[in-house]
């Protein structure tokens, strides 16, 4: 037994006209999910899916990042007494993507005085630790144990998970996702219009934080935005970035001969290379 399907069909309809009803009253576009004052980041992707329909838009979410000392603060709920004759809208500014000439103006590079910025980690002596402790592992197997898997796994991830003490586990992240576009990631006027749903979805949810934002292969149409448009989404009002295991494995075309463990030994860019994109396992 179960509900009819007209009822269920309803309760949907409800439900969107009350996430609807609170983006007119917000004033912005975020997911109801999102708790407010606690540090968020934003992403953005393209999504697929063929079938009897063809779609390749945009998705683009925010991500609450948890601590043990800040929860956020949970959002009223919504309730389902939308007026009769009530239509689901989402506001021009998100739903219309502004059209940009991407070869028009100047591009303008950021510049950081001397002195004025330094490595977040250089007064954390405990930053390089995992880093240091995992290479060591890896050493350990491809010596000791004739590269062959031991209990511990020797990927990055999993070898930081392993073993985990309770209370070295972050709590659960939320994530919520905004209404879908139909137009493409690609395009470098979808990322202008994501940074900028992004920025002004952060400064409601979390009031003087920087906007944070990040995808790898939509990283270099983000930072083409930044230098193009450098007052309204430049680099000085939000951060992008590619996707920490992009980063690993970037860095390692980047000319580097040999990656060093603390235990002397040296890694050729494709040995670790196979390491970070998991080519071990197969």
């Amino acid at each position: 037994m179960s509900v009819s399907y007209d009822r269920v069909m309803d309760v949907r309809k409800r439900l969107a006209l009350a996430v609807s009803m609170r983006f007119a009253e917000d004033g912005v576009v975020v997911p109801s999910n999102i708790k407010r004052g606690v540090f968020t980041t934003g992403g953005v992707d393209n999504i697929d899916e063929s079938g009897r329909t063809e779609l390749h838009g945009t998705a683009i979410s925010l991500t609450n990042h948890h601590t043990r000392d800040n929860m956020g603060v949970d959002r009223p709920p919504l309730t389902l007494d939308a007026p009769v004759g009530a239509t689901i809208h989402l506001p021009d500014d998100f739903a219309i993507v502004p059209y940009i000439d991407e070869h028009a103006g100047d591009i303008t590079l950021s510049s950081i005085l001397e002195g004025t910025a330094r490595p977040a980690f250089a007064e954390n002596l405990r930053a390089g630790e995992p880093d240091e402790a995992w290479l060591s592992h890896v050493h350990k197997v491809m010596t000791e144990k004739d590269s062959k898997l031991q209990e511990t796994p020797v990927t990055y991830s999993g070898f930081l998970s392993h073993g985990q003490h309770t209370e070295d586990i972050k709590p659960r992240a939320t994530v919520g996702v905004f209404p879908i576009f139909y137009e493409k990631a690609s395009s470098m006027a979808m990322q202008k219009h994501s940074m900028f749903v992004v920025k002004r979805a952060i400064e409601f949810v979390n009031p003087g934080q920087v906007a944070v934002i990040g995808d790898c292969p939509l990283y270099a149409q983000q930072k083409k935005c930044q230098w193009r448009y450098p007052d309204q989404v430049g680099e000085s009002m939000m951060v992008c970035f590619m996707g920490m295991l992009h980063v690993e494995m970037t860095s390692q075309d980047c000319g580097v001969s040999y990656w060093p463990d603390p235990a002397g030994t040296k890694y050729s860019p494709w040995q670790m290379y196979s390491l970070l994109a998991l080519q071990h396992l197969f």
